[in-house]
């Protein structure tokens, strides 16, 4: 499901079965970088080309570490079902959505990227938080709501904490799942 590309040009994804691929850049080879026996959401890395991969079945988030090749157990407090990282190093965070449906308790986590400490973030209750993309000003997370369906946006205020939730876009069909920022600065929205 996730998907996210490394900074030698690579295509890596997670699988249903917890592998973590890497596809080379010109689509000639894959091989397996590790694997967790679970189930893989999004994945992203950080500057150093660690790789953060969300796992369902484990409910937790593993670091693959690009010194050692090891893929281990990063962070778990409180997420239930971890969704889709964005790793903001400027700030030192690991942002996580929890994709919590039954009871609308869905929200976004936050743990230090050197520890993985951390806990709940935005604790308004969101429906079915999904995919996000950092602001292109790195003020803000943009959120995609699946069961709403709606975009929301969450602001990084200037002490680190989470602004109010405000949404952006209504309506949009088809099930909202991803959501990224093409280089011209339009909103690119992807549907399940």
């Amino acid at each position: 499901e996730g998907v996210a590309v490394h900074r030698d040009g690579s295509i890596w994804c997670g699988t249903e079965t917890g592998d973590l691929l890497r596809l080379t850049a010109d689509g000639g080879s894959v091989e397996r970088m590790a694997g967790t026996d679970g189930f893989l959401l999004g994945i992203a890395f950080d500057g150093a080309g660690n790789c953060f991969a969300c796992d369902l079945r484990h409910a937790t988030i593993f670091r693959w570490d690009a010194a050692t090749a090891r893929m281990e157990r990063f962070a778990s407090s409180g997420v239930r079902v971890p969704n889709y990282p964005i790793v903001d190093e400027a700030r030192g965070w690991l942002y996580v959505s929890d994709s919590v449906g039954e009871d609308n308790r869905s929200g976004i986590f936050r743990y230090d990227l050197k520890t993985g400490e951390g806990g709940l973030w935005c604790r308004e209750a969101m429906s079915f938080a999904n995919g996000m993309a950092m602001a292109p000003d790195g003020n803000g997370l943009y959120v995609v709501e699946s069961n709403a369906p709606c975009i929301s946006h969450v602001p990084i205020l200037a002490d680190g904490t989470a602004g109010a939730r405000q949404v952006v876009v209504e309506s949009v069909h088809n099930v909202p799942d991803g959501v990224a920022f093409a280089p011209d600065g339009s909103l690119v929205i992807s549907c399940y």
